[in-house]
């Protein structure tokens, strides 16, 4: 009897350290399980928080400046999720017309400007910065016309990060050796190419599958019969390519194009090919862009380094030349519909776009200054300093296939280059660049 007395004595006090264990394991569990729920509603919250900010820009230089600028706002704006996608440049302004056909802009996007810029505007998909440009004084900071590819109605929707111009790079060794002056008018041009064919050496490099190099030279050209204001109103209606400066300028590129000066296969060279044979010394000459100067102050890659002469193209008329081909035109815009508050767009949009312009102009020199504050003169960017001292004048002189609507200018690139090719003659090529 006293044993089954024990024995039942045994059984509660392991039934009941039994439920203690259970106690302790259950609550144990629910302490867990209230940990985690906690820490997952955490999350839910900062992500409910966090606003997700994407950006869209071209390959290259201004994808690697703005992966840098970004990491320094990831610290300053730790709400906010960046999120940057880049694209080929062929493919880029195709990817941004589906975009906007879709409503589905990216908040911020890297923009040419100009023609491209305007019809987005006009379908009300881009941000008006009008009053954050007044607000910021940013007309003042910035060089004379910095804002024209991105004003419109006299609205601006945009600022540009920075500027080009038109360039004459001349190979000082070539022109020793042929003991030749540079020229300073399009009579002395034609004659240098002459000789330096004459001579067995290539007097111009350029490509052949890519409009705007050919372009360069016809706008150029243009502005032997007029301003830049003239030739740059008349170019965004194609109808008035008849009138004088375009004529004569088609007959004077007619003039270069029948001394065949190019390198051997031009026809199927991209641009990036043709600098890279101006650089490896078998060209006298080059027309290029002022972008173009960086490679070829590049002594790892250049054989022509330090020994380039910079001039602005030479026109017929034998004057002081204050204005050229060049403008702002590369920069970026944000989206009517972007998720960046509009107190955000001062604190953000307008620090952040002078962070990118510093870094490509100053630290990459991708091209000439837009800001007032930014000089090259403590830059290792000779040839690129040379190219913004170029011009007396500030200026601007938008490029064709960006002031023309796309089918106009889809037809004007065809035909500059076929013209090029010798496909087609002057006369042609104007009644071409007029078809409506």
């Amino acid at each position: 009897m006293e044993n089954n007395k024990w024995s039942n004595k045994i059984i509660i006090l392991t039934l009941c350290s039994l439920c203690l264990v259970f106690i302790v394991l259950l609550v144990g569990k629910n302490q867990y399980i209230y940990r985690e729920v906690e820490a997952v509603n955490k999350k839910v919250e900062i992500e409910s928080k966090e606003q997700t900010f994407e950006i869209w820009t071209i390959n290259g230089g201004l994808e690697n400046i703005l992966k840098e600028v970004l990491e320094d706002c990831k610290k300053e704006y730790p709400d906010i999720k960046f999120v940057l996608k880049s694209f080929k440049t062929e493919v880029y302004n195709e990817a941004l017309l589906n975009a906007a056909a879709t409503n589905a802009l990216p908040d911020m996007f890297y923009t040419w400007g100009d023609r491209g810029l305007e019809e987005l505007v006009k379908l009300d998909l881009v941000k008006d910065l009008t009053l954050t440009i007044k607000a910021n004084d940013l007309e003042s900071r910035m060089v004379d016309n910095a804002l024209r590819s991105y004003t419109f109605e006299e609205k601006n929707y945009g600022l540009p990060v920075f500027g080009w111009d038109t360039v004459l790079y001349c190979n000082q060794e070539l022109f020793e050796k042929s003991h030749l002056n540079y020229p300073t008018n399009y009579g002395d041009f034609l004659k240098t190419v002459e000789i330096f064919k004459s001579k067995g050496i290539t007097p111009l490099a350029i490509s052949g599958n890519e409009a705007w190099m050919s372009s360069l030279y016809y706008m150029a050209l243009t502005l032997s019969e007029g301003s830049v204001g003239v030739s740059t109103e008349i170019a965004k209606n194609n109808i008035f390519f008849k009138r004088r400066p375009f004529i004569r300028a088609a007959e004077l590129f007619k003039e270069l194009i029948d001394l065949e000066p190019w390198q051997e296969g031009y026809e199927n060279m991209s641009s990036a090919e043709c600098v890279y044979n101006f650089t490896r010394g078998e060209a006298a000459m080059m027309i290029n862009g002022s972008w173009a100067s960086t490679t070829i102050d590049d002594a790892s890659r250049s054989i022509v380094s330090g020994k380039v002469k910079v001039m602005p193209f030479p026109i017929t008329k034998i004057k002081l030349i204050d204005e050229g081909v060049a403008g702002y035109s590369d920069g970026f815009v944000l989206s009517r519909n972007s998720s960046l508050g509009e107190a955000d767009v001062e604190s953000f949009y307008v620090k952040v776009m002078k962070a990118i312009s510093d870094k490509a102009v100053l630290e990459k020199g991708m091209g000439i200054p837009v800001y007032k504050t930014q000089d090259l003169k403590n830059t290792s960017f000779k040839t690129l300093k040379a190219c913004d001292n170029l011009f007396p004048k500030n200026y601007y002189h938008g490029a064709y296939d960006k002031l023309l609507s796309s089918e106009a200018a889809e037809k004007y690139n065809v035909a500059i280059l076929d013209f090029l090719t010798g496909k087609i003659d002057e006369e042609t090529f104007s009644n071409e660049i007029t078809k409506r």
